[in-house]
């Protein structure tokens, strides 16, 4: 699998940056087409003329995996957030009634 690493890492991470980072770069949108024309015809090239086309999943396990372990990470803190009763940085208190109350 040596050689297949190269187009898998390339391709993912190339998906995660056209799906997300490039839309904070205030690119006008003719630019943002010229990438996306890009990324899919390198796709297309590279699966068709270089690789076998039933490889193009490659495209997706870095940007998959990517994803996967972020949502785990934010599931995990929302779970022990919950389970601490700290939300927001800060420990949520209940009101102790006043003397009199």
């Amino acid at each position: 699998q040596g050689g297949g690493l190269v187009y898998m890492l390339m391709f993912g991470f190339m998906t995660i940056f056209v799906v997300t980072q490039m839309h904070g770069l205030g690119l006008r949108a003719g630019v943002k087409n010229l990438f996306y024309a890009g990324y899919i015809l390198s796709i297309l090239g590279t699966y068709v003329i270089l690789r076998e086309p039933y490889m193009v999943n490659e495209v997706i396990r870095i940007p998959a995996i990517d994803y996967l372990m972020i949502f785990m990470t934010y599931g995990l803190w929302w779970i022990f957030a919950r389970i601490t009763g700290t939300i927001g940085g800060a420990k949520v208190q209940q009101q102790i009634p006043a003397a009199g109350d």
